[in-house]
């Protein structure tokens, strides 16, 4: 259906209403009915149930076959199957080989799968020398026969990287391509010959895909649908749903998906979830909320849908994990809505958080979790704002049940004894690593516990890098590796002052803190003077840059600290964008990204910074559960979940695991990491690198890190939102680094006072 290895790599199709899907078929249909065991609860919901791959794979498209089979198609090594159900879809029956005189004549691109059994793909041999592609056509007859399809593009450039950009068949068997991502044209099967552009409406299509016998067709701010050679506008409720959701996406891969019944009924998947439209109705309606099922996890891209003549719907897609299909069968028994209730905030938006939000209510289909999102990046609120409408809740007792701590002030709750003791979630979880997980804990009481964290470091040259102890030893390295590497554009790509003060600031936060809970002047000026000291250094690159950096500056909001202190590695030193590259290591993933490239730099080294203080790590999805909450079970039973085995090894993508179990089994077992990176300088230096699990000596390093680890970082966003204003002033030479301390105090004291 569609070319898994375009970016918008989607699928759409159209699932049917409930009413008109149970009613075609001659099925009761589900309604709503009050249980008075239930206390008078509505009853009748959608619930999700894994309906498990005949094989490991990945899965390229899937339809319902017009017998009522399901039918789906998976490549593995150096094949690809395709699978069939039995008549009752209880288990995969069926499966064939796709012909190897396909397979023998290109990479397999783009497949779709024909309702009467028929199979639809192309072939791309590219030439080394050249990088020219040459693309063929086939079709696999329902009695697994295979004929070339001699279709000719006018077009064609050999030198694209991909042809057809998704494809589908009607319920008629009828075949739509998208050639490019600006042309629409239906294929004859028989022929290869082509029709004209069909999308008329729709400029540049982001995907194609037929529902009943009709076509439609995705763009990035309207859609259309080709009815009977006529391509109209989608009815304006559905249109408005489809267009929000992919303007709510955008920059991710879109998770749109429709599917059309017998009878013109409409169903389709977002990132909110499953949803019904009647014809010519005004309004769509939520079968099945994404927030309590797999369809709202951000890891999860739906990409192909089939109805069934149960009224159940079959959805197939992918995760971080692998190809998986979803079942979702309606339940009279199941309450509409939840039994329990639970509130969860966070100051920013964390797609993990949601990730693991959804597979606790898979688990716990009898709790429903809210995620509540202070700064959504789309009202003009500040973090302080956001901060004081939260604890404005909190004092009116309509506070949330658990929060997620990262950027509020820890001290706060902990001396105004807010939270419950959570340690009897860290003894469900298992054994933690103490030296995290047990960072926070005052007179015996573990009100708070960081479910992930990541570490501060440096990358470069390890005869210099193992020179670092403190800020003085910080600022010495940094001028030789300037003075031995006079080619690199820059030392640290120190554009702005306050990237290079942040890029240290959580090495060296946690020194700033006295026994009172106040900062520390004289430890906050050092710092300062450091980075002044470091910013000089990249003069010369500021001045080469000057009207560049200028115009940057002049944005509005152009800089968030804490936002770009991922430590790039070792790719910025391959480029000659820098001599050294620091930060944080944010976990498994960051830390392969750091080291792509290091085979190719010899006696370079990545170390973790001690600056001002020794063996500092940084908290993240700092867990506490309020107690003035109702649920305090249910949220307890949550941050449990959060630190087990199984979620703490498969549903982080940024943070170590504190969980002792998963963090052992990434540093013991070697794991599958494909990915790359590719990134290009101003004047037309590129460099694109593979990413690849860190070897089992970088692991062992990490362990001997991580083993060592004491020091918490201040993680309180408005502290350092109020450092990196001084810092500014500070690094240009407006203030001296003692008085761009007094100034930071000060700041902070006058937003304590309110």
């Amino acid at each position: 259906m569609r070319n898994s290895k375009r970016l918008f790599a989607l699928a759409l199709a159209l699932l049917g209403l409930l009413g008109c899907l149970t009613g075609c078929t001659g099925k009761t249909e589900p309604s709503l009915t009050v249980s008075p065991a239930n206390g008078g609860s509505a009853m009748g919901r959608y619930v999700e149930k894994d309906f498990p791959l005949p094989k490991e794979g990945a899965a390229m498209d899937m339809v319902m076959l017009s017998t009522g089979q399901l039918r789906i198609a998976i490549e593995g090594d150096d094949e690809i199957r395709l699978y069939t159900t039995n008549s009752d879809r209880s288990a995969w029956e069926e499966n064939q080989e796709l012909p190897g005189e396909i397979l023998n004549s290109g990479r397999v691109e783009s497949l779709a799968l024909a309702p009467d059994g028929t199979v639809f793909c192309d072939t791309v041999v590219t030439d080394g020398e050249t990088s020219g592609n040459a693309f063929r056509f086939w079709i696999v007859e329902p009695d697994g026969g295979c004929r070339e399809l001699p279709i000719v593009y006018p077009d064609f450039n050999p030198q694209d990287g991909f042809l057809i950009a998704s494809c589908d068949f009607t319920d008629d068997n009828r075949l739509f391509a998208e050639f490019g991502v600006t042309d629409v044209r239906e294929v004859d099967t028989q022929t290869g010959a082509l029709s004209e552009k069909r999308n008329d409406l729709v400029q540049v299509v982001l995907t194609v895909c037929c529902g009943g016998n009709d076509m439609y067709l995705v763009g990035f701010d309207d859609c259309s649908v080709l009815h009977e050679g006529t391509d109209t506008a989608l009815a304006g409720a559905l249109q408005e749903k489809i267009v929000s959701s992919l303007q709510d996406t955008m920059g991710n891969t879109p998770r749109i998906t429709l599917w059309e019944n017998g009878d013109g009924y409409l169903f389709f998947t977002t990132h909110e979830g499953l949803f019904s439209y009647a014809p010519g109705g005004s309004i769509v309606e939520e079968l099945v909320s994404g927030a309590r099922t797999s369809l709202g996890d951000p890891s999860f891209y739906t990409e192909a849908l089939a109805g069934a003549d149960d009224g159940s719907f079959y959805v197939m897609g992918v995760d971080s994990e692998a190809y998986r299909v979803y079942h979702y069968v309606y339940d009279p028994d199941m309450p509409t809505v939840p039994s329990h209730q639970l509130r969860v905030y966070s100051l920013y938006d964390d797609e993990d958080l949601r990730q693991i939000i959804t597979q606790y209510q898979k688990a716990n289909p009898d709790v429903a979790i809210d995620l509540e999102v202070g700064l959504t990046g789309e009202d003009g609120v500040t973090e302080a704002d956001a901060i004081r409408a939260l604890n404005t809740q909190i004092l009116a007792g309509d506070g949330p049940d658990i929060l997620e701590l990262d950027g509020l002030s820890l001290d706060t709750f902990l001396e105004k004894d807010l939270l419950i003791d959570l340690r009897g979630a860290a003894e469900q979880a298992g054994p933690l690593l103490k030296q995290v997980a047990n960072c926070y804990e005052t007179d015996g009481k573990l009100s708070v516990i960081p479910t992930t964290y990541a570490i501060p470091a440096i990358y470069g040259p390890g005869h210099i890098v193992s020179q670092i102890h403190d800020l003085d030893s910080l600022v010495a390295a940094a001028a030789q590796a300037q003075a031995e590497n006079p080619q690199a554009r820059s030392v640290l790509i120190g554009f702005i002052p306050e990237l290079v003060a942040d890029l240290f600031y959580d090495s060296c936060s946690a020194a700033w803190i006295r026994g009172d809970g106040t900062l520390d002047e004289e430890k906050l000026a050092e710092y300062y003077a450091a980075m002044q000291s470091l910013y000089a250094l990249d003069a010369g690159m500021r001045e080469e840059m000057a009207d560049k950096i200028a115009k940057m500056e002049d944005e509005e909001g152009f800089y968030t600290p804490g936002e770009y202190t991922g430590m790039s590695g070792a790719i910025q030193i391959l480029l000659g964008s820098a001599c050294l590259t620091s930060g944080t290591i944010d976990g498994i993933r960051s830390f392969a990204h750091a080291l792509a490239g290091d085979d190719q730099l010899e006696g370079y080294e990545v170390a973790p910074l001690s600056l001002q203080v020794s063996n500092v790590f940084l908290p993240r999805r700092i867990m506490g559960v309020l107690n003035t909450s109702a649920n305090q079970d249910y949220a307890v039973d949550f941050v449990a979940f959060m630190l087990s085995q199984d979620i703490q090894f498969s549903c982080l993508s940024t943070g170590f695991p504190v969980n002792r179990a998963a963090f052992d089994k990434m540093i013991n077992e070697e794991q599958e990491m494909n990915g790359s990176i590719y990134t290009s300088y101003g004047d037309g230096a590129a460099l694109s690198l593979d990413i690849t699990y860190p070897d089992q000596s970088h692991r062992q390093q990490l362990k001997t890190w991580v083993d060592a680890l004491t020091t918490p970082a201040l993680t309180n966003r408005i502290i350092r939102n109020m450092v990196m204003e001084q810092a500014n002033a500070c690094l240009k030479g407006e203030l001296t680094p003692q008085e761009a301390a007094k100034a930071a105090i000060g700041a902070l004291n006058l937003y304590l006072s309110e």
